[in-house]
């Protein structure tokens, strides 16, 4: 890898990682109140304008204990756009203006770098199958940054949407609740 391109990933990686953790905050820090287990969200926008990607997900919250995983569009504007909590195996995805959410299998949240995430769900009237996938790429702390991701959503139409995506696990903790909404852009 040139130098150059060193320097790149680097920078690009130090942004996601800043951005990410600016993301989370204790609920006491943003003036809420303490959400109930597994997790609390704000209801879900009205539909939106034809852009798939136009709205965020609600932020999402962790209570001690639990784990999850947050995605965020690769695109310039970096909407959060799927969550899914390992601890219950819930993914919920912002999709067409709407918050679609998904019972899956509970999971491990250990990953180790070069570890592929994967979850795919099947024909559900939204559309015709969707698959997230993304790869392990580095940690900071015990936070693992996912990248190299793809949302890939084939509709009953037989029309194909791709969106690359990004991502970050974490675990909260006593001291850590965590939460995470939009990656702020620049």
């Amino acid at each position: 890898m040139s130098g150059r391109h060193r320097i790149r990933a680097r920078s690009t990686l130090a942004v996601l990682v800043a951005a990410f953790l600016s993301a989370c905050a204790t609920p006491t820090q943003q003036g809420e109140a303490a959400l109930p287990p597994p997790f609390a969200t704000a209801p879900a926008a009205p539909a939106a304008a034809p852009a798939a990607l136009a709205e965020a997900l609600a932020p999402q919250r962790l209570v001690a204990g639990e784990c999850g995983i947050f995605f965020w569009s690769a695109g310039p504007e970096r909407p959060f756009i799927a969550f899914e909590n390992l601890s219950y195996g819930i993914l919920r995805i912002q999709l067409d203006g709407r918050t679609l959410e998904y019972a899956m299998d509970v999971r491990e949240p250990v990953f180790v770098i070069g570890d592929r995430y994967e979850r795919r769900v099947g024909e559900t009237g939204h559309f015709d199958s969707l698959t997230l996938t993304a790869q392990a790429d580095s940690a900071v702390g015990s936070d693992v940054l996912f990248t190299e991701g793809f949302l890939r959503v084939t509709r009953p139409d037989g029309s194909l949407l791709v969106q690359p995506v990004r991502g970050a696990s974490r675990c909260a903790t006593d001291e850590n609740t965590s939460s995470a909404g939009s990656l702020p852009t620049g």
